[in-house]
């Protein structure tokens, strides 16, 4: 019970303690811990804390607290509506696929890449950067019909535009 935090909460609660109270005892119980168990299992006074008012917040609203499974959606992500970047964390190779797409599509016969803003020209991708024409934020998709080749200065100045 020394260090049982629902114990703790239930006590401030009965004891309809005000802010101040409820600080002093927890710091009174953290201080005077005869043998230290209290600190060894918390290890932070902060996280003491935390766990009381969070066991006092569930005494006062036990329904946040139930595993209610309506409360969780539940369906099918699109890799159309995940950043690249997300992409590659689930099926690298179709993130591969599309990044490939975009620097092929953005590739002269000479062998230059070309941003699809200012037109600069390198033969290296060093320095290029894959970007929706239609922000995901805004409804875009990351579809190959969607994404474009912008050297870095283009990308930082367009941003979600």
């Amino acid at each position: 019970n020394k260090i049982d935090a629902c114990v703790i909460a239930r006590y401030i609660v009965d004891h309809d303690m005000t802010d101040a109270q409820k600080y002093a005892y927890i710091d009174n119980i953290w201080e005077n811990s005869d043998d230290n168990i209290i600190k060894i299992f918390f290890g932070k006074k902060r996280y003491l804390h935390y766990q009381i008012n969070l066991e006092i917040q569930r005494i006062f609203d036990p329904e946040s607290f139930e595993d209610d499974e309506d409360n969780v959606i539940y369906g099918d992500r699109y890799f159309e509506d995940m950043p690249l970047y997300d992409i590659r964390k689930y099926d690298p190779k179709y993130e591969k696929e599309l990044r490939d797409g975009v620097f092929k599509k953005s590739k002269t016969r000479n062998g230059y890449y070309v941003c699809a803003l200012c037109g600069t020209k390198s033969k290296s991708i060093i320095g290029f950067h894959i970007d929706h024409i239609v922000p995901l934020n805004k409804g875009g998709k990351t579809k190959l019909e969607n994404l474009q080749l912008l050297c870095r200065s283009c990308n930082m100045k367009k941003s979600d535009k």
